[in-house]
């Protein structure tokens, strides 16, 4: 992940998860380790990983209230981090909300 973004390309793609049941799971924590995508060997996978992967509709809300608050302005470098995961997470919902 640091490597990722040290080159300034998304970040890596998580392998298959185990049972088909364990997929929103899989997806989960996925996210929360910082993979950008998931693999999914059946069909019947990819609707618990887009569900794992697409933030929840009051993460969104925080995001773009804290975007919202932010002056475009320089910022304290200590704050730049919450505000790249705030962009990357609203760019997630609206990517995987396009699907």
């Amino acid at each position: 992940m640091v490597a990722s973004a040290a080159a300034g390309i998304a970040g890596p793609i998580d392998g298959p998860c185990g049972p088909i049941d364990q997929a929103l799971d899989a997806a989960r924590h996925a996210v929360a380790m910082g993979f950008t995508g998931t693999l999914a060997l059946q069909d019947a996978a990819v609707s618990g990983a887009h569900a794992g992967f697409t933030p929840a509709p009051d993460e969104v809300e925080r995001a773009r209230a804290l975007l919202t608050a932010t002056p475009d302005g320089p910022v304290d470098g200590s704050y730049a981090p919450t505000l790249a995961r705030a962009r990357a997470l609203i760019a997630r919902a609206e990517a995987l909300a396009a699907l």
